[in-house]
């Protein structure tokens, strides 16, 4: 719906207090304006996430690439920047945030932005729900053995995926992402079956282990038909191994 559809819509809406209404079907022409826009975000989010800092003249290329003018991107972007920055746990908390939550949330919300003041306005979204948030989470990573780095490390990879062009190679990385995320998940699920006092959720642990052993080896034989080469390079690691140890 463009924008003259739009303002005609909004001339037939009654906007007294308890009367508005909207007539001729234009709530799905209005959800449809909605999911548009979400689209339209969602798209400039992961070019983003796949082009951090680009320049001026990478902003008006990829308008014209997606047939808009550049301030019309523009604007979308300053949309979402005031979304990040305005909505969250933190837009109607009454309270005050502990001073050294609040440093610590700063420092390790830095690991996805290099402003200070959205990796503060992260911090206070999560302090505004748990005070001592930042206290649990450093708790959590140290006993189960997990830095947040790592999970961050897959996401990131995820997206540089999403901005590859889709085809056989785009999947193939998505498999081989997926072998990686499973693997990770068997050895921090082994490591939770060890830091257990009781029997039942150790034992939980390790079934789960084993089921992510499972989806790896899934991924794997997928892996193995699409790309041959994976096979070809698995044989020939296998074979270095047979001669080197002698199995």
């Amino acid at each position: 719906m463009d924008k003259k559809d739009y303002l005609s819509t909004l001339k037939k809406t009654d906007l007294r207090p308890g009367r508005v209404k909207v007539k001729e079907h234009a709530p799905k022409v209005l959800m449809e304006q909605d999911n548009k826009m979400e689209d339209i975000h969602n798209k400039i989010i992961k070019w983003f996430m796949a082009n951090p800092y680009p320049k001026d003249s990478q902003i008006g290329e990829l308008a014209k690439s997606w047939g808009m003018e550049e301030p019309e991107l523009e604007d979308h972007i300053y949309m979402i920047l005031s979304e990040i920055l305005s909505e969250g746990k933190s837009k109607d908390f009454k309270g005050t945030y502990d001073p050294e939550q609040s440093k610590m949330g700063i420092e390790v919300e830095k690991e996805h932005t290099t402003n200070p003041l959205i990796a503060e306005k992260i911090a206070w979204d999560h302090l505004a729900e748990i005070p001592d948030y930042y206290t649990r989470l450093k708790k959590m990573e140290s006993e189960a053995g997990v830095k947040e780095s790592k999970l961050f490390e897959i996401f990131v990879q995820s997206s540089e995926i999403a901005a590859m062009p889709a085809g056989k190679e785009r999947d193939t990385q998505i498999l081989r992402l997926g072998m990686i995320a499973e693997l990770d998940a068997v050895n921090l699920y082994n490591k939770l079956a060890e830091l257990a006092s009781d029997k039942r959720v150790s034992k939980l642990m390790l079934d789960v282990s084993r089921e992510e052993k499972v989806h790896a080896g899934e991924f794997k034989t997928l892996l193995e038909e699409i790309d041959p080469d994976f096979e070809k390079t698995e044989d020939e690691g296998e074979k270095e191994a047979d001669d080197l140890l002698g199995i």
